[in-house]
């Protein structure tokens, strides 16, 4: 689901102000996401309104999160930054996303409706490339094993092997930021940034 864009904000507001709805009127077309090219300076700005922005954005993981459905009340809401053609040099997309399991089972690859896989799905033939992926969880490890070491939630082996495909492709790029949010304790949130090369990197050895 494609949800708003967001303007990097040229004066203090309050946090709940930081992300307005400015609904884009239709898709790029296939040749104007294979033309288009995100210049350093286009990436750079993107990260800084990502970082203006995050305490926002991860204010909207979870409150997405809410729509979430989970057998077991394993709930992950999730939002993707990232860059369209079309839009101006001081703008990104975002798109939200959350999990989805009804029942009990083993479900493996993009069967497995991950919050992550669902977010990254709904950007595909949007954005160029994704900035930031935020994730909130109160949960700190899937059915995978974890080297989570500071209370916050890692992708699952899928979402890993499918962030290996997108660097491939150029969807995501090395320098992305995975951002993992645990706000289980209301009044601290705990919050882990890496990039997707990081991450692959801890678990080399678990693939």
């Amino acid at each position: 689901m494609r949800e708003f864009f967001v303007d990097r904000p040229t004066t203090g507001v309050e946090e709940d102000e930081a992300i307005r709805e400015m609904f884009k009127q239709r898709r790029p077309t296939p040749e104007e996401l294979d033309s288009f090219v995100v210049s350093p300076e286009r990436w750079n700005s993107a990260l800084e309104i990502y970082r203006e922005n995050r305490l926002a954005i991860i204010k909207g993981a979870a409150l997405i999160r809410e729509n979430a459905v989970s057998y077991r009340g394993f709930k992950v809401g999730c939002v993707a930054v990232g860059i369209e053609p079309n839009t101006s040099e001081n703008e990104v997309a975002v798109y939200t996303g959350y999990n989805v399991k009804r029942q009990p089972g083993e479900v493996r690859g993009e069967n497995k409706h991950c919050a992550e896989r669902n977010v990254l799905s709904a950007a595909r033939g949007q954005a160029k490339v994704i900035v930031a992926l935020v994730t909130v969880s109160k949960e700190v490890h899937t059915e995978d094993p974890t080297k989570a070491i500071h209370g916050v939630l890692h992708p699952c082996k899928d979402c890993r092997d499918m962030f290996r495909e997108y660097l491939t492709e150029g969807f995501m790029r090395e320098d992305t930021i995975l951002c993992n949010v645990n706000d289980s304790e209301r009044e601290q949130l705990k919050i882990e940034e890496r990039t997707p090369k990081e991450l692959l990197d801890l678990y080399a050895d678990a693939e």
